[in-house]
């Protein structure tokens, strides 16, 4: 109760007086932006949780994820390769690592079958409807869809 009292009572005139006139009216924008900020943050956070709980929560329900849409350009020959959609998906920087992932760390996974060929392939058929799910190690799991 003290403390808003001194706030009100003495810092917000002080620095109306000498430092802003507008200190209030910028205050109380700044305020609003952090809200808005806090809204959005909190906002993610859930959608995290549930994509967590749903993935990790004994049920895998693929649907809480994200999904990465792959676009027609994206396609060679009605195609698109396992190397490309780990980059795509953001799972790995570029096709070399995506390589050592499935040929030397044998950490990559569609649809919970492994991936041992680089040369895995998936057509519009194959990521349309509900997608697939792609697995890179034991946390970072992302859906692919058209």
């Amino acid at each position: 109760d003290y403390t808003r009292n001194a706030i009100r009572n003495v810092v917000i005139p002080y620095f109306t007086d000498n430092i802003n006139s507008n200190s209030v009216h910028n205050f109380a924008n700044a305020a609003s932006e952090l809200q808005k900020e806090f809204d959005f943050i909190d906002e993610e956070a859930d959608k995290a949780r549930n994509a967590s709980k749903a993935m990790f929560g004994g049920n895998k329900d693929a649907s809480m994820l994200e999904a990465t849409v792959v676009s027609d350009d994206q396609f060679v020959d009605g195609k698109v390769d396992i190397l490309s959609l780990l980059v795509i998906t953001g799972q790995c920087q570029s096709r070399s690592e995506a390589r050592r992932a499935i040929e030397k760390d044998n950490s990559v996974s569609v649809n919970d079958e492994k991936i041992s060929d680089i040369k895995t392939s998936y057509t519009k058929d194959d990521l349309s409807g509900d997608g697939i799910v792609i697995k890179k190690g034991k946390k970072s799991f992302k859906k692919v869809t058209i």
